[in-house]
């Protein structure tokens, strides 16, 4: 028994086994310093992919308006039908050029070069459910607004209550939901996207809510600065050269958050899952 004490005061208490592990941080400053990085490393190719599906996003439904409208009844079946085509081909290009965004996203982080082909059939495939998805959020956001509504239609003080709330609610819903398209792009998680999101930015929200907050403002800054002088240069130049800078303007604030998007679920995987981003981006090697 004698030995039995002495050796375990020369080996010294054992070391206290914390209960449970300290939430790392998301590393809000990092991530917004890594997007505008990423943007400014490859501005001329992120501009170009969000640019030409803008013009053909407005070109070819130009082009189904004068097929299916009917002149002589501008609210006939024929112009029904070519508004909602319309609405559904805009948002299809924006869907797949933000699939692209976020591939080039993830090549830039691994020190690779763009390939811009390799981008093109990951990205078709993620269209449907991206677009899918995000209609859902769209209709949880109108929902709450609708809610918002009524409680202002039933009395001043609730809706005084209710715009904080609702402003909150807006936040907390965008960010539960802000990785679904990553998610379908890298796991293929399809229509199960919103859950993956849900899971992967539990106790991570709201730090999420204001990168996001803190990039657009960014952005707004970006708007600003860079406006004044396509402004200028537009009353110099003319009008055509300034609306084609003006959308260029439009895509690159688009593509900013893009990338935030894509590095916020990246650094969720690490911290969450332990799996590096040269992981994440193996699914298409």
């Amino acid at each position: 028994m004698h030995d039995n004490q002495t050796s375990t005061q020369a080996s010294g208490p054992l070391p206290a086994i914390p209960a449970t592990q300290p939430k790392q941080s998301l590393g809000v400053g990092a991530l917004i310093s890594d997007t505008f990085a990423v943007f400014f490393s490859h501005i001329v190719m992120i501009c170009l992919i969000g640019l030409v599906p803008m013009i053909v996003g407005q070109v070819l439904p130009g082009l189904l308006l004068g097929l299916l409208a009917d002149s002589s009844d501008p609210l006939g079946t024929g112009q029904v039908i070519s508004s909602l085509v319309m609405g559904l081909l805009l948002l299809c290009v924006y869907t797949f050029s933000t699939a692209l965004v976020i591939q080039l996203t993830y090549d830039e982080q691994l020190g690779r070069r763009v390939r811009v082909r390799a981008y093109l059939r990951p990205a078709v495939r993620s269209v449907p459910a991206i677009l899918a998805l995000s209609i859902a959020i769209s209709l949880i956001l109108f929902v709450a607004q609708m809610l918002l509504f009524l409680l202002s239609a039933a009395s001043p003080y609730l809706m005084l209550v209710g715009v904080p709330f609702q402003i909150g609610f807006v936040l907390w819903v965008l960010a539960a939901f802000s990785v679904c398209a990553p998610a379908v792009l890298f796991e293929q998680a399809g229509l199960r996207g919103l859950g993956r999101s849900f899971e992967l930015t539990r106790d991570y929200r709201w730090p999420i809510a204001g990168t996001l907050a803190l990039t657009c403002v960014l952005i707004a800054l970006f708007y600003v600065i860079l406006g004044a002088v396509i402004m200028v240069f537009t009353m110099a130049s003319g009008g055509l050269l300034g609306a084609l800078l003006f959308g260029l303007l439009s895509t690159a604030g688009t593509s900013i958050l893009v990338i935030a998007v894509t590095l916020i679920y990246a650094r969720l995987r690490e911290i969450k899952e332990g799996i590096s981003i040269d992981q994440i981006a193996a699914v298409f090697d």
